[in-house]
């Protein structure tokens, strides 16, 4: 008998030196597969950084533009601090654009060029100013209506554009290498809690056998039974989790506009944050005032608060709502189960952008404070993006000045008529306006007057002439207004072609004494500026 025992305890003791054998093998293999991981994630990371500092460049140069054309046009010497800051960020920026870009012998080659075509933009801003500061406005302004700023603009954007793809190319192999590690922790993960499974078993096996020798065996094994299941639990959320997160990232980035990365919002977040409630708000444009983005669960949100009324916003950090009613509870937190709700602000770019408030007590928040860090930060990157993708996209469209839609605008949105007007055979017109003797209304009575009659400087020849205009309660007088009329296909098959007829046709109707349209003539010669 004693021997028998011998025996199965030797094979007992065989059987548990494999499983912790099989188990550290295990481990091992899970850890390798999460450096991968995240090995797959540092050169994703540098990618970004390039994309990003490429962008703030052409930001930077964008700015530098819009702040002397507002100099230029109005003469408010306030619009040229922002266009000398934009200079000094500009010339640290594109220094660390050309080291980045001279890292890379595939991007080497672009940078004299680049730098070139930075130059000669800067030196034709430089002009424009140095022209307008020696008291010749006519000339800097006809430096501005000329367009060779627009045509370096554009060689800059291209230069830039060319980078920027060859560096997505770049990001989209990394994020290919960085799904291939995911895939494979996912196989990790599916083989480990397979392997769990097997252990388990033969655990149970061990213990249904152990409890004939020792109650306290059984007892033991049944206790690391417990452990192992919590562990394949725990596994399986994690597994959940950075699924849905990784998910989240990809169809944000992939996102059209802000309306269709709300609704993803909508969607993931209570899947990546594991809480049955919460809520997500953005600061608005003012910043001051945050508004409700999205929502799930059935405990209400405010719709809109102030940043003074969240102790998170207000201390910089995430925090926790007391359980009982006290003078530290958020002013935006109403209900009697907000009790226990944290309040995560989200920060992007260095600055709060909005906060993700969490209802719920200690016990139901599922995820570890870094997995909560690390979902907070994915989420806020991802906003932050949106945002600043949604900003640019807007400025290369709209004028910084006075928010109206620019000439690139003009020629996208002209080129889109012309081609639907020649597939249904149809026409298009043109009209060039200008107020006649503006400058001398404004030296007359001020810009701020000017600006009273410039809100109504769309509407047609006729009602602009019967205007009676007053400024402080004095009688301004009358403005007139000057239309170029130009048809398509009959002046021009091109935007170009139209726009140039419309403004001869401009230029024809001023010099016939003003207060009249004029239609563009078929083949008239072009009148200079």
């Amino acid at each position: 008998m004693s021997s028998l025992i011998q025996s199965s305890l030797r094979r007992r003791g065989v059987i548990w030196i494999f499983c912790l054998l099989v188990i550290a093998g295990n481990s091992a293999w899970v850890l390798q597969s999460m450096d991968t991981l995240v090995e797959a994630k540092t050169p994703v990371e540098h990618v970004q950084n390039r994309l990003r500092t490429s962008r703030v460049l052409l930001e930077t140069l964008l700015e530098a533009e819009s702040s002397l054309r507002g100099y230029l046009l109005t003469g408010d010497r306030r619009f040229l601090q922002p266009y000398h800051s934009a200079l000094t960020t500009l010339q640290r920026v594109r220094g660390e654009v050309s080291r980045l870009m001279s890292d890379d012998p595939a991007h080497a080659r672009r940078v004299p060029e680049l730098d070139q075509a930075i130059d000669d933009k800067l030196a034709e801003l430089d002009e424009k100013a140095t022209l307008f500061s020696q008291g010749d406005r006519d000339a800097a302004l006809m430096r501005v209506a000329e367009g060779h700023g627009r045509e370096r603009m554009e060689r800059v954007r291209r230069l830039m554009d060319d980078y920027r793809t060859a560096e997505q190319a770049i990001l989209d192999m990394h994020f290919g290498r960085q799904a291939e590690a995911i895939r494979h922790a996912y196989l990790t993960f599916t083989i480990s809690t397979a392997i769990s499974v097997l252990l388990v078993v033969l655990v149970a096996w061990l213990i249904r056998n152990s409890a004939r020798s020792s109650a306290q065996a059984e007892a033991e094994l049944q206790s690391r039974n417990r452990a192992l299941a919590e562990a394949l639990d725990s596994t399986a959320r994690q597994s959940a989790h950075s699924n849905a997160l990784s998910e989240l990232g990809r169809f944000l980035q992939s996102s059209r506009d802000m309306d269709e990365a709300m609704a993803l919002l909508d969607h993931y977040l209570p899947q990546v944050f594991a809480i049955s409630a919460g809520a997500l708000y953005l600061t608005a444009a003012s910043r001051n005032q945050l508004r409700l983005a999205c929502q799930w669960g059935d405990i209400p949100n405010d719709e809109f608060f102030e940043p003074g009324d969240c102790w998170g916003l207000r201390r910089g950090q995430p925090y926790t709502q007391p359980d009982a009613e006290a003078p530290t509870r958020c002013a935006h937190l109403h209900a009697p189960e907000n009790a226990g709700s944290r309040c995560l602000p989200i920060t992007a770019h260095g600055e709060v952008i909005g906060l993700i408030s969490l209802h719920g007590r200690g016990h139901e928040y599922a995820l570890s404070e870094e997995q909560l860090a690390q979902t907070l930060e994915q989420v806020a990157l991802s906003i932050g993006n949106l945002q600043l993708r949604e900003t640019l996209r807007q400025q290369s469209v709209r004028d910084a000045l006075t928010g109206l839609s620019n000439r690139r605008y003009l020629e996208e949105s002209l080129a889109r008529e012309c081609a639907r007007a020649q597939r249904k055979n149809l026409t298009v017109a043109v009209f060039m306006i200008d107020v006649d003797h503006f400058k001398q209304f404004n030296d007359r009575h001020g810009h701020e007057a000017g600006d009273a009659a410039l809100a109504r400087a769309e509407m047609l020849r006729a009602a602009v002439e019967n205007l009676e205009l007053s400024f402080h309660g004095s009688a301004l007088g009358t403005l007139t207004i000057s239309i170029g009329v130009a048809l398509y296909p009959r002046h021009g098959h091109s935007p170009t072609d139209l726009m140039r007829a419309a403004d001869q046709a401009l230029y024809v109707a001023k010099r016939n004494g003003r207060n009249r349209a004029h239609l563009a003539e078929s083949g008239s010669p072009a009148i200079a500026a």
